[in-house]
Order: structure tokens, then sequence, then C-alpha cells
């Protein structure tokens, strides 16, 4: 894993204070008790799986991911673990060590995940085959986070740095995530976590937006269920979409680490290989969160231009049929206001003949499009 000790740390010390045998403590009934100098002693510093996202390594609760459906946290979950298992750049951005991973999937069955793993691969130039048991898979497993699964657990964590579980609702399906009992399925990770040094990464899906945009968003009150959930959990993230966007991500919480890492946007993507094949790869990239507003600022232009066209056409449309239309008759005929209809006409340029007329003292101009006029 990640991180050195300083010279001032004495890990054989350290290490003395949790080992079963004779350790200056105590244990009752089963039960570590630490003494005084057991609790005094100098605490190894923070491991990571990557550093840059504050996810720490080692015995621990679980990491959490929150997302509404489609919002990305899977597919990105599995760059995560492949970049990992390489010991390549997350997400193209983040440095890691090689770490030996393990993907529990209980939702998405294997044809679909293990295709999405093939394509993130190519993309990254990742050679799957050479990973040997860095990265493993087990697809739809008859398993869950009950009690009595306890030791498979404990056996498929054993030797792993990190085990991702798609998704907290899947693995706890006897569970009301509404209820604090939800919690109870977490703090079994957590312990089989300290054991085996396994850290956990559990994706869970976020509530769902309602019409106003209340409901959901990018903090802890848009994950789904009770808030024993956060409450679990060493660090969670949570991940926003909207059709055409980058993927908003927050961490929301940084227990062990202390601070929460900056707002950024991930860009989840298609990759063209041999023959054009639009599905060949498939990337996942780290960009500033203001790339977010950039993309929604171009879409409101583009927007903007196609209701300007439209405004534009219903205007041809009404002249064809009412040549000589005044201001107020285009108004009613194309049902535009008057900053609209104003902005098409200024829009048309020479294409309207503009005839201004005096009856009395009002002042009115008929429009007529002009002939062999392009469009």
């Amino acid at each position: 894993m990640n991180g050195t000790s300083p010279a001032s740390f004495d890990e054989e010390s350290w290490r003395a204070h949790y080992a079963d045998a004779d350790d200056g403590g105590a244990r009752t009934s089963g039960i570590h008790l630490l003494d005084g100098p057991g609790i005094a002693a100098e605490l190894p510093p923070l491991q990571y799986l990557c550093a840059e996202l504050g996810m720490v390594a080692g015995g621990g609760a679980p990491h959490l991911i929150a997302g509404y459906g489609y919002s990305g946290k899977t597919v990105a979950a599995q760059a995560m673990c492949l970049a990992l298992a390489a010991g390549r750049a997350v997400w193209g951005a983040h440095r890691v060590g090689r770490h030996k991973i393990l993907h529990i999937d209980l939702e998405q069955g294997e044809r679909l995940t293990r295709r999405r793993y093939q394509r993130l691969a190519r993309a990254s130039s990742i050679e799957l085959h050479e990973l040997g048991d860095d990265i493993a898979l087990a697809c739809l497993p008859r398993l869950s986070l009950a009690a009595e699964y306890v030791d498979t657990w404990l056996e498929l964590m054993t030797g792993r740095d990190m085990i991702v579980i798609d998704s907290l609702r899947a693995a706890t399906g006897g569970v009301d995530e509404n209820e604090s009992a939800i919690r109870v399925p977490l703090d079994m990770l957590t312990r089989l976590s300290e054991q085996t040094k396994c850290r956990a990464l559990v994706l869970h899906h976020g509530r769902k937006p309602s019409g106003d945009g209340s409901g959901g968003g990018e903090d802890k009150f848009s994950i789904r269920g009770s808030s024993a959930i956060f409450d679990a959990c060493d660090s969670v993230w949570v991940f926003v979409a909207s059709k055409g966007e980058p993927v908003s991500v927050r961490q929301v919480k940084a227990r062990s680490n202390g601070e929460p890492i900056d707002d950024f946007a991930l860009v989840i993507e298609d990759v063209d290989g041999a023959g054009d094949d639009p599905t060949w790869g498939l990337s996942v990239r780290v960009h500033g969160v203001e790339l977010i507003a950039k993309v929604r600022e171009e879409r409101a232009e583009r927007a903007e231009e196609r209701r300007g066209e439209a405004d534009i056409r219903a205007v041809e449309r009404a002249l064809a049929k009412h040549p000589g239309a005044l201001t107020t008759d285009l108004r009613a005929v194309t049902g535009l206001g008057g900053a609209r209809l104003a902005a098409a006409l200024l829009a048309m340029g020479d294409r309207i003949d503009r005839r201004p007329e005096q009856d009395g003292r009002v002042r009115r101009v008929r429009h007529f499009l002009v002939p062999g006029r392009p469009s």
C-alpha cells in the first residue's frame, strides 16, 4: 500500500499492542482491552488506496459512493478498480500503487460487467490477462451481508486491499434501508475490514430529484435511506449527473482523512477503436468542476439558438399567410412575446421588407417577406 512511516514511529511496539498473545492489554470474554500504554502507542500514518480522492486504505469503516441511477457510479467504480489493480492513474489523473481488488456485482450480471471492464481496459491500454488475480470479479453470487455469510465475507476479503460491493440494497435485501438497522451490515464490514485490512467500497442509490429540483442534490441528504448509512461510513462521495452533462462528484464525508477534497467532474465517454466501432472502448476522466458550468452554458446557448431559429420560421410562416401584417398581428399569429418577435425580425434582416405607414397620429409598420431572399 502507499504511504511511509516516519522515523519516530515504532511499528513493532504498536503491533505488539494488537497481537493476539501477551500484548500488555487484557482480554475479557474474548474482548481485547487496551491499557494505557496500548492507547498511547504511536499510530502509524494513514495509508491510502488513492490519496488525491481521500480514499483511506486498511482496516476501517466502508467508503460509500452514492448516486441516482445512470449517474455513472458503477462505471466509475469499475474504472477505479482497474486502475488500482494495474497501478495506473485513477480516472486518468490520480496515481496509485498496485492493489488487490475484488468486485462483487449483485446488480448488473456477468455479460454487462465483463464487457464494461474489457472496454475500460482497452481505452486505458491495460491488458486484463496480465493483472492475474490482482483483480477479481464475482457476478450475482448467492451472497448477502447477513450474519450467516460472515465467514464467506471474511474469506473473500482476506488478502485483498479493497472489495467493491454493488450495491448496498442488493446486498441487504431483507433490511429496510429507511430503518436504522441498515447500519448493522455496514458495521459488519467495518469489523471484517479491521480484521483483514481490506477496505470496502459500497455503491448505493441516491434520492430521485423531484420536479422542482429538490429531494436530490450533492450532499448527505441526497443519499437514499436512513441517516445511519451516512453515519456508518468512513468517506462518502455523491455522484450527480444530468443528461448531456459531466458527472458532478462531491465528497460529503471524510472521517479518517479529515477534510473533504474539492468538488470535481467526471467525463464518461465512448472511445472509437479499429473499424470505427464507437463501443470499442470506454473512458472515465477527471475534469475541474467548472466544466459542468461551461457545458451548461454552451447547452443554454445552443437552446437559445434553436429557439431563435424556430421563432424565425414562425414569422416566415405567418408572413407567407398574412403579408403586410402589423407587429400586433404577428404577435397574435405566432404567439411570440414582444422581445422574441423583435429579436426574430431583427435576425431576419433584409429578408423583411418593412413599410411604414401613417394613420393620423399613429405610425405603423407593415411587414412583407422579400421574394428570393435565402432563409
